[in-house]
């Protein structure tokens, strides 16, 4: 069993923090990325999520406003 952290990324547009972590921990970081998560489902992020094998959701977020 691994002792690489999962973490979840939160993205809403480009995904280009969200390729820079996925390039990180692929090249021995100590995190693993779990899922990602968009409140944005035309994100471009949401495609780099699939592409990398990642679990990819696109939440609605009005929902929750106060």
């Amino acid at each position: 069993m691994s002792n690489r952290a999962r973490v979840g990324v939160l993205l809403s547009g480009n995904g280009s923090n969200f390729q820079a972590l996925c390039d990180a921990s692929t090249g021995g970081a100590a995190f693993t990325i779990a899922c990602a998560i968009s409140n944005k489902p035309e994100a471009y992020g949401l495609t780099r999520a699939a592409n990398a094998g990642v679990k990819a959701s696109a939440i609605d977020h009005r929902p929750f406003k106060s």
